[in-house]
């Protein structure tokens, strides 16, 4: 319907984006570093959406593990 689901507000694009980063297999890169400590700074480590993030990471990681262990078989 043409609405936004993302708030035009900075902690709602600081998510997008380390999200997108995280996706990207960037989460070590200083962009998706300074958005996590602005994102804990504002929410704090045990908020779920930081939880999610993590979860993510990890998630991501083994994606690129198992992709090199394939492609080196």
């Amino acid at each position: 319907m043409g609405v936004d689901p993302i708030p035009q507000i900075p902690e709602a694009q600081w998510v997008s984006q380390y999200r997108a980063l995280i996706e990207d297999g960037k989460a070590g890169e200083p962009e998706a570093q300074q958005l996590r400590q602005n994102l804990l700074a504002h929410f704090g480590e045990a908020h779920p959406l930081m939880i999610d993030c993590d979860r993510l990471i990890r998630f991501q990681d083994f994606r690129i593990r198992r992709q090199r262990q394939e492609d080196a078989e």
